[in-house]
């Protein structure tokens, strides 16, 4: 099964979903909290999420985030990434200029 990211939805979203499962408005305000503030690696870890709502987010999302599969660093500073997201990657370049930085994806 591929769920979608947790990290896909905006806050309205997480509030209409959260309202569509039954529960508060608030808990979109703990969940942000857990992930965005707390940093929170699982919905597990979620201690004022009810063992339900644990449930419901483990069934129907998951929290894949960036992953850095490879960085080189060249002479000039310049450097390449690749980063993977689920089952898609994407290359990165970051360019130090005597201006500031630039970067392409």
């Amino acid at each position: 099964m591929n769920l979608k990211s947790i990290y896909d939805l905006t806050y309205q979203d997480t509030i209409n979903q959260f309202e569509q499962w039954g529960f508060k408005k608030f808990k979109a305000d703990q969940l942000f909290t857990w992930l965005y503030r707390k940093r929170a690696t699982s919905f597990d870890e979620m201690s004022d999420m009810s063992k339900i709502q644990k449930q419901l987010l483990n069934q129907n999302y998951c929290m894949e985030t960036i992953n850095c599969l490879q960085m080189q660093e060249s002479r000039d500073g310049t450097i390449k990434f690749l980063f993977q997201f689920g089952q898609d990657s994407v290359e990165t370049v970051l360019m130090h200029y005597n201006f500031g930085y630039s970067i392409c994806v």
